[in-house]
C-alpha cells in the first residue's frame, strides 16, 4: 500500500473530525512507520524468519505470548523500554516510547498500541493480575497528568512502574494515586523521577498517610514540587520526620506559609545534607529560619542554590550577617537568592566581604576545568551607594575565571550613583564591571 495512503487511513482512524496541523504530521509518522514495518516482512526470507522464530519461542517460557517479549517489562531500575530495533528498518530502532509518549496523550498512545504489533510491544507490558483476572496490557507513559474528572482512567490504563514524572492537580488526584500506589504494591512509581503537586493543599495527615507511602519505592527524585500547596510548619516537621526527603534532588517550597519551624526542621534535616536546590521563595521565614539554614550550610558538601526570595517579616541584616560566614566555610553554594528582604548597606558590605575571601580560595581548591560562580541576588533590598561601592570591590578583585553575578536592580544605589561613588572615594575601581549587575534578572522557573 502507498505511503499516502496508510497515513491517510491511519489519520481517519484516530478521528472522525477534521485534523489540525499537529495530528496530520502524526498521522504522517506513524504511517510510515507501519508501512516501513510491512515493508521490511515483506522483503525478509521466510525461512529466515521462521527460524528465528524458533529460536526466540526456546527461549521464552511456555506460558508467555511473544507480546510479553517486552523491552517494556518492568526491570529493577523500571526505566522505560528499549526498543528492540530492526537491522532491515532504520525505522525501528527509535525509542518510540520516549518519542510518541512525550508528545501524544495517553488516549492517543492506547490507539496507536492497537495499530501494529511493533507499537503494541514497546508501548505495552503486561498488568500484574490474580489468577481469576483476565489478562490486560498496561500503557508505558513516562509522563502523566491527573486531574479531577481523569485521574482514576488514567491511573487504570498505566503502568505506574514506567512513570518518571507524574503532575497532581488536586486532592482527590492525589488520593487516587495513593489508592492506586497501594494496589499495585511495591513497584508503583519506583521509576519516578519528578513529582509536581502544585496549588493542593495539604496538611500533616495528608503527608504522613498519602504522600509518603505513595513514594515509599521511589529510588530517587530529582525534583519534589509541592509549591502553592498552603503548607505550614507541621507538614514540612512531618515530612522531614518521614526520612523521604533522604531520596530529593531539589525541594520546592515556594508560595507557602512555612514560618520558622519549618525552616529549622529543613536546616536540621540529614537529607539538607544532599540535597542540591531549595525553594523558600515566598513564605514565612524570618532572621531566625534563615540564620539556621545559614548555619547548617557552613559545611554543606552539596547545595548549589538557596531561594529566600521576599519572606514575611523580611530578611534583615541579622541574615546577611549568617550568610556571609557561612559564605567563609562553604565550597558548594553556588547561587544565594536574597530578592525583596530589608537587607541594608551593613549586610551587603558583610557579604561583600565574605565574597571576596571567598572567590580566591575556590580557585585555589576547586580544578581549573570545574566552575567557579557566585550569584548573590540582592535585588530590591536597601542597598546604598555604600554598600554598593563594597560589592564592586568584590567584583573587581574576583580572579577572572569565576563566574560573578551581583544583582542589585531595584536598590537606592544606581549605576550612575557607583560612578559618583567611585569617584568621591579616590579608589581606581571599574564601575561599569558587567558583574554588577542594575537590569533584573529574571527569576528561573523551577
Amino acid at each position: 500500500m502507498p505511503l499516502p495512503t496508510i497515513s491517510m487511513a491511519l489519520g481517519m482512524e484516530a478521528s472522525t473530525q477534521e485534523l489540525d496541523a499537529t495530528s496530520s504530521i502524526q498521522a504522517g509518522v506513524l504511517g510510515a512507520i507501519i508501512w516501513a514495518e510491512r515493508a521490511a516482512a515483506a522483503n525478509s526470507d521466510t525461512v529466515q524468519r521462521q527460524v528465528l522464530h524458533q529460536e526466540t519461542v526456546a527461549k521464552v517460557p511456555a506460558a508467555l505470548d511473544m507480546a510479553d517479549v517486552s523491552t517494556a517489562v518492568a526491570s529493577d531500575t523500571a526505566s522505560p523500554p528499549l526498543s528492540p530495533g530492526s537491522a532491515s528498518c532504520d525505522l525501528l530502532s527509535c525509542p518510540w516510547h520516549d518519542a510518541m509518549s512525550y508528545f501524544l496523550t495517553s488516549s492517543d498512545l492506547g490507539r496507536v498500541s492497537s495499530s501494529c504489533n511493533t507499537f503494541r510491544t514497546e508501548l505495552t507490558v503486561e498488568a500484574p493480575r490474580k489468577e481469576s483476572e483476565a489478562s490486560r496490557r498496561l500503557l508505558v507513559v513516562p509522563v502523566v497528568e491527573l486531574r479531577n474528572d481523569t485521574a482514576e482512567a488514567e491511573l487504570d490504563r498505566v503502568s505506574l512502574s514506567h512513570v518518571h514524572v507524574l503532575r497532581v492537580w488536586s486532592r482527590l488526584s492525589l488520593v487516587a494515586a495513593a489508592q492506586a500506589a497501594q494496589n499495585t504494591g511495591k513497584e508503583a512509581f519506583r521509576s519516578l523521577d519528578k513529582f509536581s503537586l502544585k496549588g493542593c493543599p495539604l496538611n500533616g495527615f495528608d503527608v504522613k498517610e498519602l504522600l509518603v507511602p505513595m513514594l515509599a519505592s521511589t529510588k530517587r527524585l530529582q525534583l519534589l514540587n509541592m509549591e502553592k500547596c498552603q503548607l505550614v510548619d507541621a507538614p514540612v516537621q512531618q515530612l522531614c520526620a518521614s526520612g523521604m526527603l533522604n531520596r530529593v534532588e531539589t525541594l520546592n517550597l515556594r508560595f507557602n506559609q512555612i514560618g520558622d519551624r519549618g525552616a529549622t526542621a529543613i536546616a536540621q534535616c540529614k537529607a539538607f545534607q544532599t540535597m542540591k536546590w531549595v525553594n523558600l521563595k515566598v513564605n514565612r521565614v524570618s532572621d531566625v529560619g534563615a540564620l539556621a539554614l545559614a548555619a547548617a550550610l557552613r559545611h554543606n558538601k552539596s547545595m548549589t542554590l538557596l531561594n529566600l526570595r521576599k519572606q514575611f517579616p523580611a530578611l534583615t541584616d541579622k541574615s546577611a550577617k549568617g550568610f556571609a560566614e557561612m559564605l567563609q566555610t562553604n565550597s558548594t553554594l553556588q547561587q544565594l537568592r536574597l530578592r525583596r528582604n530589608r537587607i541594608s548597606d551593613a549586610g551587603a558590605v558583610m557579604l561583600a566581604t565574605a565574597a571576596a575571601e571567598r572567590l580566591p580560595r575556590l580557585c585555589s581548591e576547586i580544578p581549573f576545568c570545574d566552575d567557579v560562580r557566585l550569584e548573590l541576588d540582592l535585588e530590591e533590598n536597601r542597598i546604598g551607594d555604600a554598600g554598593a561601592l563594597a560589592l564592586l570591590r568584590t567584583a573587581n578583585a574576583a580572579p577572572q575565571r569565576a563566574r560573578v553575578e551581583i544583582l542589585l536592580s531595584g536598590n537606592a544605589a544606581t549605576r550612575d550613583s557607583l560612578f559618583l561613588a567611585v569617584a568621591e572615594s579616590g579608589e581606581s575601581l571599574d564601575a561599569s564591571d558587567s558583574r554588577v549587575i542594575f537590569a533584573t534578572k529574571p527569576e528561573y522557573d523551577l
